[in-house]
């Protein structure tokens, strides 16, 4: 959250020189570019936004900087840039996952390439001191993407989809660089694990694998901090396959979604109780919506909020509402003009709407759009990107604390 109430966010392309900006916008639909990367100074944002404690926005740049290799950035409310590290093959190539902010005040993150060419982990300091803490080796797992969790410990969780016997691993690391190889995923109990860990309210972390399990659709599982590893669900064609990264509901359950199959191949909503028990919420039949790409978002209202890719009236991706009993409601049906293939998650606002972007549309250069929606389906494109201004918006938004964009 931005501590001056505004949400801000970036676009992955677009800006004076292409290279993508950071911007602001409030829920009036006022949207300020501040920072259009010229690619000395980076290049291409990827992963979300973080807040410092300094209220300061944290970020990084997948290219870029003075090797070419990406950068981890800072940016004032106010726009002003500042380029705390810029990387070299040695100590990193390529951070597409965003920041997670230690107890020490640092950033921690992943490269997904460099080092000793498998992917790096690291932190850097607020005034541009960069540590490089591991460099993967293929039993240690490979190429992470996922980004990095904080445990109650005060160490990092986190995922590589390759490597560590070829399928991927969990891993936790410390502050200060050691590293611990939790699992290596064996194709039977999971493989590829793409999404971000959730941390659960028993101190374990939940996640899911993209391919693997006992019907080859994906997994969803428990890793205990000293590294037990429960296959919780295998997934398979009838109730969804590859799974994407899980949310947590008041409840205490966990809900998700996967991108394909179900009844009719066009994915799925589900809840996930501790206990071992998975509910298919919904199936996704195409005209309702097909192949979320993050999990839906647990609303004030009890409800269920969320976006399809694709699917909907007009094939350009939807946004629904979905209850605890499995209800769907679909509030848009993105149709082009007005946007185009949702692929981050919903935010909901202290106004009670939520926000999101579309990753292409809008009038009239299709490069994107920022939305707001009613929980009850009142729709309006709050800004539309113009590639000046900024071009494809794939990270979300982070939403500012007194409730404006």
């Amino acid at each position: 959250m931005g501590n001056d109430g505004e949400f801000y966010g970036t676009t992955s392309q677009g800006g004076l020189s292409g290279f993508g900006t950071v911007f602001r916008a409030t829920t009036n639909g006022t949207l300020t570019t501040l920072v259009s990367f010229a690619k000395t100074n980076g290049g291409y944002p990827s992963g979300k936004l973080t807040l410092g404690g300094d209220g300061s926005l944290y970020g990084v740049t997948a290219s870029g900087g003075s090797g070419d290799r990406g950068t981890v950035f800072r940016v004032a409310t106010d726009g002003t840039l500042t380029t705390l590290a810029t990387f070299a093959n040695p100590d990193g190539t390529a951070p597409v996952a965003g920041l997670a902010l230690g107890g020490d005040g640092s950033l921690y993150g992943t490269t997904q390439y460099g080092g000793s060419g498998n992917g790096t982990v690291f932190k850097v300091t607020t005034n541009g001191v960069l540590t490089t803490l591991v460099q993967f080796a293929d039993p240690d797992g490979t190429n992470p993407d996922a980004g990095l969790v904080p445990g109650d410990d005060g160490n990092f969780y986190g995922t590589t989809p390759y490597g560590g016997g070829l399928y991927g691993t969990v891993f936790r690391v410390t502050p200060n660089g050691s590293l611990t190889t939790l699992v290596n995923f064996n194709y039977a109990d999971g493989a590829h694990p793409h999404a971000r860990l959730t941390a659960g309210k028993d101190g374990n972390f939940y996640g899911t694998t993209e391919d693997g399990g006992m019907y080859d659709g994906g997994t969803l599982f428990r890793v205990t901090t000293d590294g037990t590893l429960d296959t919780l669900f295998n997934f398979y064609l009838t109730n969804g396959t590859a799974p994407v990264n899980l949310t947590m509901g008041s409840d205490g359950s966990f809900y998700g979604a996967t991108k394909y199959g179900g009844s009719t191949g066009n994915g799925t909503l589900f809840r996930f109780t501790t206990n071992g028990t998975l509910t298919t919420l919904f199936n996704f039949a195409g005209t309702n919506g097909a192949n979320p790409s993050v999990a839906p978002l647990p609303g004030g209202d009890g409800n269920l909020y969320g976006t399809t890719f694709n699917g909907g009236s007009y094939g350009y991706g939807t946004a629904f509402r979905l209850t605890p009993d499995g209800t769907l409601t679909t509030l848009v049906n993105f149709a082009g003009p007005d946007g185009a293939y949702p692929s981050a998650q919903l935010i909901l606002a202290k106004d009670g709407c939520l926000y999101g972007t579309t990753f292409y549309g809008g009038t009239p250069n299709y490069y994107g759009t920022l939305f707001q929606v009613t929980t009850n389906g009142t729709f309006t494109t709050v800004a539309t990107f113009d590639k000046g201004n900024g071009a494809y918006p794939d990270a979300g938004l982070t939403p500012g604390s007194d409730g404006n964009l």
